[in-house]
């Protein structure tokens, strides 16, 4: 990502590259804006992420979905953590993303429970206490992929420019 002008550009990836150094890179030095899935890779950070009084918060969108032969409905939350302590490289804000999918032909149901961070700029309103409902569901779709979505971006994170 070096030779890329990233100045306002929110970057989504894998837990693969949440890593401290990275989002340090890409806020202090490419001047973007980050959203990263946090898994146990990061086994500190996840365990607080975790343990956040999710039941408690207000800003959440719901989306639901059917398309190649499943219905799928998914609940984010977002979460102004700046003074929780979570030791992460300008974590303002904290994402659970809950997914809930039924294959409309078997009705086999699976859950998926995804945790990730982010600086709270490139979200939309330029406030992480201000969510824009339509801009944290593309980022969100970026982190946390619905099945027949999961083709992986040929820089291995997806980003788009900041609302």
């Amino acid at each position: 990502m070096a030779p890329f002008d990233l100045t306002g550009v929110t970057v989504t990836a894998d837990a693969l590259h949440t890593q401290r150094a990275h989002a340090r890179f890409l806020v202090d030095e490419k001047k973007a804006h980050y959203l990263l899935v946090v898994k146990a890779n990061q086994p500190e950070l996840h365990r607080r992420l975790r343990s956040l009084p999710w039941k408690d918060v207000t800003a959440r969108r719901y989306d639901r979905e059917i398309g190649h032969g499943r219905r799928e409905t998914r609940v984010t939350r977002a979460l102004t953590v700046t003074d929780l302590g979570l030791d992460f490289p300008h974590a303002a804000q904290a994402v659970r993303i809950l997914r809930h999918r039924t294959d409309r032909t078997t009705g086999t149901v699976s859950r998926d429970d995804v945790r990730a961070v982010g600086d709270g700029q490139g979200f939309g309103a330029g406030s992480c206490t201000r969510l824009s409902a339509v801009s944290l569901k593309a980022r969100t779709r970026a982190v946390a992929p619905s099945a027949g979505h999961t083709k992986p971006q040929s820089t291995g994170a997806a980003s788009s420019k900041g609302t």
